[in-house]
């Protein structure tokens, strides 16, 4: 019945597919035997706002190159008649398979509509950036690492450390696992492995006195645990990445977020960036400064050691210095580093991020609260780049003239700050319905993906219903579970309606069912 379910869901997203602008994104899994790719789509649902849903999820049978992986999009919209017109925009991690200009993804999809916009995950970049910034300090990382892996399959080992958090009055917790391929979950392990810094010295001193002279793999891990954590640089050193991370946290949640964010994907990108340029640079330097034009790697433009923002609790730690045992060399390698780990991610940031993608510069023109300030131009980019964006029974000139209007008139009864922006454009058509074919333009833009978030909740849906206990389910079965659940809602929601020959195929699927 699942099946069934599937199809009807697929036939309805596909005839919205037909006639509205639309966004795909897709990305590749980690497993070696069966490539599968998401194609989730992003489009107006049936109660006007905007859905990301899934459209397939199919495996890719031979190499997992870009000409093959268009294919399994080209395929399904051959299959349900989805003219590529429609499609504004082309959601993918940013690997060369996707990105490549020649023979990546996106080099197919522009043989089919020139003008896609492509939108490689800023996330990913976020990551990155914030990895390469701490290669600069101690290898925190790996310690981390190798401190989950050592209490891991021992239970002797969590005993004795329960026993040490009890005797310094710690919360008896797990250390956590770090997960390296999402990197800034290390600012959550780094709390715990602070809060836990002196049980673990005791637990390590002991265990490099149990295992001396064996020479084995579990001595070798704990004598270098232990002498990491003996540093009292090092602890400043962790101090300070937990500190930092947090400035990343508020756009992590943006940029993972289900509703609509590509009208402010920007502003935010820039707000991270600025930010953390506030904590090295002197304000002189920054201020009136064009983001792309700041000297930020000019020492004579930087903060003084003492100006650096680094945390309370590294500064509380560097005003003592006799009584942490801190020496006047590493104190100095400690403001070394940290002018090295922002310089390092700053320069990324504004290597890599697409700060100037004209989509991204134009989006703005989405947002309720800019419309006194966005010019009519951003609104001509989307309109003469993306022809699908205008409804059928409207023109340019006339989306532009209610656009004008829409600048000076008083609608804000319509525009609740609190909803989704998608919601928010959607009221304005209601209560204003001379505004009602630019709300249908606006939730179009909105469409645009602002991360390749939507494909990771897919694999975590895959991982979730193909566990060990189900090792035999079939493909098309785990892709019409997805479908289903992908769709806005339960299916089967008492309040959501369905026509009645929905209701029957459902019912004839259902006896069918009962008779196998």
């Amino acid at each position: 019945m699942v099946k069934e379910m599937a199809a009807l869901h697929m036939s309805d997203l596909a005839t919205r597919m037909k006639h509205q602008p639309l966004s795909i994104a897709t990305d590749g899994d980690n497993d070696a035997d069966k490539k599968q790719f998401p194609l989730v789509v992003r489009t107006l649902g049936s109660g006007g706002l905007v859905n990301s849903e899934l459209l397939a999820l199919p495996v890719c049978p031979g190499s997992a190159t870009g000409e093959n992986i268009f294919k399994l999009m080209d395929s399904e919209f051959k299959a349900q008649q989805i003219p590529w017109e429609n499609c504004i925009s082309f959601g993918c991690d940013n690997a060369n398979v996707m990105t490549g200009c020649h023979k990546g993804v996106i080099a197919s999809v522009r043989t089919k509509q020139p003008n896609v916009h492509m939108a490689g995950c800023c996330l990913h970049l976020v990551h990155i950036a914030a990895k390469k910034g701490a290669a600069c300090l101690p290898p925190v990382e790996d310690i981390l690492v190798d401190i989950f892996y050592y209490f891991n399959k021992s239970v002797n080992r969590q005993t004795e450390l329960k026993g040490l958090q009890e005797l310094y009055d710690v919360e008896q917790r797990k250390m956590p696992k770090h997960g390296c391929t999402r990197w800034l979950s290390i600012g959550r392990c780094l709390e715990r492995l602070l809060k836990n810094w002196e049980p673990l010295i005791h637990f390590f001193r002991d265990e490099k006195a149990k295992t001396k002279g064996i020479g084995s793999h579990a001595t070798s891990k704990a004598e270098g645990i232990h002498l990491f954590l003996r540093s009292p640089t090092n602890k400043l050193f962790c101090h300070f990445l937990s500190y930092t991370l947090k400035v990343y946290d508020q756009v992590l949640v943006q940029l993972q977020a289900e509703k609509p964010m590509v009208h402010s994907l920007r502003a935010n990108l820039v707000r991270l960036v600025e930010d953390l340029f506030s904590r090295f640079m002197e304000p002189g330097a920054v201020f009136g400064v064009d983001i792309g034009k700041v000297q930020f790697e000019q020492r004579s433009k930087q903060k003084d050691d003492t100006e650096l923002l680094i945390g309370s609790k590294a500064r509380e730690t560097l005003a003592q210095p006799t009584k942490f045992r801190l020496r006047e060399k590493r104190i100095s390698e400690l403001f070394w580093a940290v002018r090295c780990y922002f310089q390092t991610v700053c320069r990324y940031h504004l290597d890599k991020l697409p700060l100037a993608d004209q989509v991204l510069v134009h989006a703005t023109v989405a947002n309720p609260g800019e419309r006194m300030v966005v010019r009519a131009s951003a609104l001509d980019h989307f309109l003469d780049t993306f022809p699908a964006l205008i409804p059928k029974d409207a023109t340019k000139d006339s989306i532009k003239e209610e656009f004008a209007a829409y600048q000076t008139a008083a609608i804000e009864d319509a525009v609740d700050n609190d909803e989704c922006t998608d919601q928010v454009w959607k009221n304005i058509g209601v209560k204003y319905p001379r505004y009602l074919k630019l709300s249908f333009v606006m939730r179009g833009i909105l469409t645009i993906p602002h991360s390749s978030a939507g494909c990771e909740r897919v694999f975590s849906s895959v991982r979730k219903n193909c566990t060990a206990q189900r090792a035999s389910m079939l493909p098309e079965t785990t892709e019409a579970l997805l479908v289903c659940k992908s769709r806005p809602g339960h299916f089967l929601d008492k309040e959501r309606e369905h026509s009645s020959q929905t209701l029957e195929s459902l019912k004839s699927a259902y006896y069918m069912s009962l008779q196998q």
